[in-house]
């Protein structure tokens, strides 16, 4: 067996997984199979106090995003090097140490499921995924050709990547098609043969998740908790960005009314806190980090932690990584914003680090789908493991992740001048302040019903990417 650049400093046998773990001076961790092949299954590395990663042969990977920036893709047998962002959607794979032992340890009959190649991984767009999962994007052949079908026009520029060339979608490329309702706008895609999976085939299995914001499943119970709310939200940036004037007022707007639910009775949690808001000069990096921080240690497992995010947010080209920009944020060079931004990996760190079973993560901003699948991998995991590790005790609720995205990858938010609020916040206050009493699930399927109805009647309209894995359970009324 070869794989270590240094030299061997301990071998160990694991007997209950029949493999063998090695150390060495390169500062690698590496896991071996004891079958026949003697293969390498992965690497395991530690960087400072907390931050960790590993790897396998076949590109995966799972770690904290601090250590996540420290590795990189070699391309080939080039000297270029290309940062894990711009392959994060396809080969993040949370749990990834767990599974391997376990199919380890069943002697190859638990084989792990490797990274699928389908037209998301194709064109590198984050979000494609879930897109194509909900029917909100389809990818056709017309006269001969593969088009991705869209229900509305993009009104962002999103460059795609085909077969790791880039390619450029421009929202005036796009075809108007009015009189199909699944196809009303059309993109042409580079002409190659990547294409067969346009056959009348499903594009891809749906991904692997507990249940569906529009599927009934058991509704946990939220009387013995207490709703911790964090809004987050930037209105003044340097330029050329544009100053976002209703996103502090869409912030408070959601404080305010889960404040008052709990005042007046209509709150079905035992108790809500409400965080201080942080807004603008405190909306830095370093001080969202700094809360998620707190809230984690304040938290207690059968709580629910409601994130919002409202302000600037990009999925930079060739990347497959959202990034939220904080307060501070200057964009003077295309790099800085993986410097200074809140990324899709620093946000699944956060839910993952969380001690919550069930949260409620609702980014307002441009490009934010750009977050949904790979935050829907992480929910996914969190729910597997909540499940596993319970105790058999009437307290502890079944555990629960919500992403409300309000625009996919390729749309922008919009900001309501008449109510002062964005569009996406005002729906949801709408939905959460309408009587009777509400679940979260509940009030998902109403976004996406709202959706719908503004594109029936015309309206200009972003796609809300709205996703979940977990249990049901109420957010307000009661």
């Amino acid at each position: 067996m070869s794989g270590h650049s240094g030299r061997i400093s301990g071998l160990a046998f694991d007997a209950a997984h029949h493999a063998l773990v090695s150390s060495a001076d390169d500062g690698l961790i590496k896991l071996w199979s004891l079958d026949d092949s003697g293969r390498e299954l992965l690497s395991l590395a530690f960087m400072g106090r907390s931050d960790w990663l590993v790897v396998t042969p076949d590109g995966e990977f799972d770690g904290t995003a601090s250590a996540l920036r420290a590795m990189g893709w070699r391309l080939g047998s080039s000297n270029e090097v290309v940062p894990l962002d711009s392959l994060y959607n396809d080969f993040f794979s949370p749990l990834l140490f767990q599974e391997t032992l376990a199919s380890t340890a069943s002697r190859g009959r638990k084989q792990r499921k490797l990274p699928r190649r389908d037209i998301a991984s194709v064109l590198q767009l984050p979000g494609l995924r879930a897109m194509l999962n909900q029917s909100l994007a389809s990818v056709r052949v017309r006269e001969g050709r593969s088009v991705l079908c869209m229900p509305v026009k993009a009104n962002v520029n999103v460059s795609l990547f085909a077969d790791a060339l880039p390619y450029s979608l421009e929202p005036n490329s796009g075809i108007a098609r009015p009189d199909d309702p699944n196809c009303a706008m059309e993109y042409p895609l580079p002409e190659a043969q990547l294409y067969e999976l346009t056959s009348t085939t499903p594009l891809m299995r749906p991904l692997d998740r507990a249940v569906a914001p529009d599927r009934p499943g058991r509704l946990s119970s939220v009387s013995g908790s207490t709703l911790h709310v964090q809004t987050i939200a930037v209105s003044e940036y340097a330029r050329p960005l544009p100053s976002l004037p209703a996103s502090p007022s869409s912030a408070a707007a959601v404080g305010t009314l889960f404040e008052r639910n709990q005042r007046t009775g209509r709150s079905p949690f035992r108790d809500t806190r409400v965080w201080s808001p942080l807004v603008d000069d405190a909306a830095t990096l370093h001080g969202i980090m700094r809360r998620l921080d707190e809230i984690a240690a304040a938290a207690e497992p059968d709580n629910v932690v409601l994130l919002l995010l409202s302000g600037h947010g990009r999925v930079p080209p060739g990347q497959e990584m959202y990034y939220f920009l904080p307060s501070g944020f200057v964009d003077s060079n295309p790099m800085q914003v993986r410097d200074a931004g809140l990324s899709t990996a620093m946000l699944a760190d956060a839910v993952r680090r969380m001690p919550v079973g069930r949260i409620i993560l609702v980014i307002d901003s441009c490009q934010s789908g750009g977050a949904v699948d790979s935050l829907l991998k992480i929910a996914s995991a969190k729910t597997r493991l909540w499940q596993g590790a319970r105790k058999p005790q009437a307290s502890q609720q079944p555990s629960a992740t919500y992403i409300l995205a309000a625009t996919t990858p390729w749309d922008a938010a919009s900001q309501s001048l008449e109510s002062g609020k964005t569009a996406f916040i005002e729906e949801l206050t709408n939905a959460l302040n309408a009587p009777g009493a509400h679940t979260i699930r509940g009030i998902a399927a109403q976004l996406k019903r709202s959706f719908e109805q503004r594109k029936h009647e015309g309206r200009d309209v972003s796609v809300h990417l709205i996703e979940s894995a977990g249990a049901d359970f109420p957010i307000a009324g009661r």
